[in-house]
């Protein structure tokens, strides 16, 4: 967690300090994942870019020389939190040129022992100079690599790559693969690299031909050991997909959820409507990946699945081997279907459950419509109001229509083993809650 004044006993500037809570037998103790800044200053020093899943290690940015074969400016350096040690991860002759904005975590391996990140500067020699994108770098515990390479060892233009968050599993757990988006002369088409090749995820399948110039693909999310890739693009990349035609014999209109298979390099069409004969375009907007690559939640407008609204934001989920599933119709303005936090909607490892944000009034609750409320689904028990309880009435009333307060980019997290959710919020629901009050 990040304060905005140094705690007790910590080394670094005034601003933006990271520290780790750690819960022992003797209850909590916390050490500071800034590094020193000499000057205590806050500008020698910025809260880490990325930590390893145990938050033993994580990489570090500083303008103090924490190691001798630091150059002067400003560095990357690995942080291993116990005992207390730091590794240079930029090379000699790169601080000058280093941006603390284009700098964002990207991905490591399970072990830490791989991490990726992409920078605004050009820290290796076969890496261009990005203008408008960064690069994206692996460092393997040795050496910095330029990864950003497109089909035929190529670097993309000036333009740079387009990289995602560690969230979306861009990079496998054994560090292998990467995911990244790159401009290829057209809108941003996805990349997969792994072994020192690349390979283009979301090009059509072979025999399918598309009349129209490549649409844009999102990278939706990855299995976390790499196996497959999601995206949604307007693209017809297989035989069986249907993006939409208007009057003028226009098509590519609608985005469809696809997969990309990396054992055989064949991408698959999640969302074939076969509600006529034709098809109709889904539209698919927001998609959260489970970690297993075997499940995922998505939101579309087409009917896929009996109890499905046409022309709304239904919910649905996907399974290997059991298809598509209708799981609840959702209002326009929820947070999974307009993005407007950060945190949309999660799903535990297995992909058996979800948590998600809707103002729909679900799970019998109509009255409530228009109210923000946090539902979960799963597989075993359907669909439940987390938010729903006791401390929603208040002197006998409910809630103003403002409903759920939460707090942007923060609202939504599971435990490890998907047995609990966690969320953030202003309204008192529980007794010993103190409503926003200190």
């Amino acid at each position: 967690y990040t304060t905005l004044n140094a705690l007790p006993g910590s080394e670094a500037g005034a601003l933006a300090v990271a520290n780790v809570a750690h819960r022992g037998t003797a209850g909590w103790d916390t050490v500071f994942a800034s590094p020193p800044d000499v000057n205590l200053t806050s500008l020698a020093t910025a809260p880490p870019v990325m930590f390893s899943d145990d938050l033993s290690k994580a990489l570090v940015g500083s303008r103090v020389k924490l190691t001798p074969d630091a150059p002067e400016g400003l560095n990357l350096y690995l942080h291993t939190r116990s005992p207390s040690s730091y590794r240079l991860v930029t090379p000699e002759g790169s601080g000058s040129a280093f941006l603390w904005e284009p700098t964002n975590a990207v991905g490591a391996s399970k072990d830490f022992g791989r991490v990726f990140f992409s920078a605004g500067a050009k820290l290796t020699p076969d890496s261009p100079q990005p203008l408008f994108h960064p690069n994206l770098y692996e460092w393997d515990g040795s050496q910095l690599r330029n990864v950003g390479i497109l089909p035929g060892e190529s670097s993309p233009t000036s333009a740079g790559v387009t990289v995602y968050g560690p969230e979306l599993h861009p990079v496998s757990e054994s560090g292998a693969a990467v995911v990244f988006g790159a401009e290829d002369g057209g809108p941003t088409q996805l990349f997969r690299r792994e072994g020192g090749v690349t390979v283009e995820v979301s090009k059509p399948n072979p025999g399918v031909l598309d009349p129209h110039r490549p649409r844009e693909a999102t990278f939706v999310g990855a299995a976390a050991d790499g196996s497959s890739v999601f995206f949604t693009s307007a693209s017809t990349l297989t035989d069986d997909a249907y993006t939409g035609e208007n009057g003028g014999g226009e098509t590519d209109l609608a985005p469809n959820l696809y997969r990309y298979d990396a054992a055989s390099g064949e991408v698959t069409d999640l969302t074939i409507d076969e509600s006529s004969e034709r098809g109709a375009a889904v539209a698919v907007g927001k998609a959260v990946v489970a970690a297993n690559g075997r499940v995922v939640y998505f939101v579309a407008e087409g009917v896929l699945a009996d109890g499905a609204t046409p022309g709304s934001p239904n919910l649905y989920r996907w399974s290997q081997g059991g298809g598509v599933q209708f799981i609840a119709t959702l209002s326009p303005g929820d947070p999974i279907v307009s993005g407007f936090l950060v945190t949309e909607a999660v799903t535990d490892e297995s992909g058996d459950a979800v948590a998600f944000v809707s103002a729909a009034g679900l799970a019998g609750r109509a009255g409530a419509a228009g109210i923000y409320e946090i539902y979960h689904w799963s597989t075993s028990e359907g669909l439940a109001c987390v938010s729903c309880g006791s401390g929603w009435m208040r002197d006998g009333a409910k809630m103003p229509t403002t409903g759920l307060r939460l707090v942007s980019g923060c609202c939504l997290s599971w435990s490890a083993d998907g047995a609990k959710v966690f969320f953030t919020t202003s309204d008192a629901l529980v007794a010993a809650d103190t409503n926003g009050k200190q």
